[in-house]
């Protein structure tokens, strides 16, 4: 799990390039403006491993540039704060060949699952897929395994179904005693 660095630099002209070439994936996703869509990348990156959306880039890779307002800031920091529960984001400005643009650290986190109000979804490739009722299942029980010796047993009734002979001899079998 990658750890919150509050010390997120803007990636250089080369790194930006490469990045750019290699285009969207796993850690990476385009966005031409700050739209909705936003909540489910986040959602999507903090259930996963993490990453990076680049805002005032189209799909393709092509560098359109964006306004910011501080009002656009606000904005995004509100989405990240609005998914359930609010997903740790770095905004980083900054410029490339003349155009400004914003890179969104977005955080694994360990709080998982993040949700937001189209649902729960993860990072798989370049997509942010929605996990349907299995997925999301199957998802929780990979965060937080369920050993069988820590698995509740309804059944048990303490004083009839203990047995002190039985106990003693797990006791002294590990060296407890």
């Amino acid at each position: 799990m990658r750890t919150a660095n509050r010390d997120v630099k803007a990636p250089g002209k080369a790194e930006f390039a490469l990045t750019l070439r290699s285009g969207e994936g796993q850690f990476v996703e385009f966005k031409e403006k700050a739209s909705d869509s936003l909540a489910r990348a986040f959602s999507a990156f903090a259930n996963a491993e993490g990453g990076r959306v680049y805002l005032g880039v189209a799909d393709s890779g092509e560098v359109r540039g964006l306004q910011l307002p501080n009002r656009v800031l606000s904005q995004i920091r509100d989405t990240a704060r609005h998914c359930d529960p609010p997903v740790d984001v770095e905004l980083v400005p900054f410029k490339f060949e003349n155009h400004d643009l914003l890179m969104i650290e977005v955080f694994e986190s360990a709080q998982k699952p993040h949700g937001c109000s189209e649902g729960y979804f993860l990072r798989t490739g370049p997509n942010s897929q929605k996990m349907n009722r299995d997925e999301l299942l199957r998802f929780l029980r990979v965060q937080s395994p369920s050993f069988f010796d820590q698995m509740p047993c309804p059944d048990f009734r303490y004083k009839s179904d203990f047995s002190a002979k039985a106990f003693n001899k797990f006791l002294d079998a590990c060296g407890i005693k």
